[in-house]
């Protein structure tokens, strides 16, 4: 995956988390290889979001935290794939190999 559809991908989540946490937001750190500027095709992008004012509860947490998720779900016309107790997001969900991603 090029470096342009990490930004991409980045830009878009801190868009969404401006608008989902506004003021709240206090910093959107990104990790791993992706913050590095290091990715390779099977890299995932790590982010850390502090926000102030939170929810008491992880699971309240984990519910504000789902707009966010819905709404780059949304953006990106990704789709979640669940199996078994974890999951994960097909970013293009109508890609064959040998097909051209455009953005």
């Amino acid at each position: 995956m090029s470096k342009k559809i990490f930004q991409f991908v980045l830009e878009r989540l801190l868009t969404e988390a401006r608008r989902v946490y506004g003021e709240r937001l206090v910093a959107f750190g990104v990790f791993g290889s992706v913050g590095r500027g290091t990715p390779n095709p099977f890299s995932d992008v790590d982010v850390l979001l502090v926000a102030e004012d939170l929810p008491r509860g992880r699971l309240a947490r984990v519910d504000e935290f789902v707009r966010e998720d819905e709404a780059m779900s949304a953006a990106l016309g990704a789709r979640r794939i669940r199996r078994g107790n974890f999951w994960y997001w097909d970013l293009k969900p109508d890609y064959t190999p040998g097909g051209v991603i455009e953005l």
